[in-house]
């Protein structure tokens, strides 16, 4: 399998669909509730999302782990809850479980 032509199964297809679906629903509630830090956070996780689905770039999802750690930081300064950091870590987790075996094969 080539970098060129690589191409993700439907169980990547599905996760990264799920996450910018329920990134959006996230998206339309914070709008509502005029939570701009939210807002913020959640467009660019469901940029960085459909940039790791169209590009199949290693950086993309490098730039979702920052995103969800500079986000877990916050978080736990703002609420003082350690749960913050896991709530944060499981869905870069997860996408790493699932990309897990084009990883090699993926640009930088």
């Amino acid at each position: 399998m080539e970098s060129d032509n690589l191409k993700f199964g439907s169980v990547a297809i599905s996760w990264f669909l799920i996450c910018i679906f329920l990134n959006l629903l996230y998206l339309f509630y914070n709008i509502k509730i005029c939570n701009y830090f939210q807002i913020i956070i959640i467009a660019l996780d469901i940029i960085i999302y459909i940039w790791l689905l169209l590009s199949k770039r290693r950086l993309a999802f490098i730039f979702d782990v920052v995103l969800a750690c500079i986000l877990a930081i916050i978080l736990v300064i703002l609420t003082r809850r350690v749960t913050s950091v896991l709530s944060c870590a499981i869905n870069p987790c997860i996408t790493y479980l699932v990309i897990r075996e084009y990883w090699p094969y993926m640009q930088l």
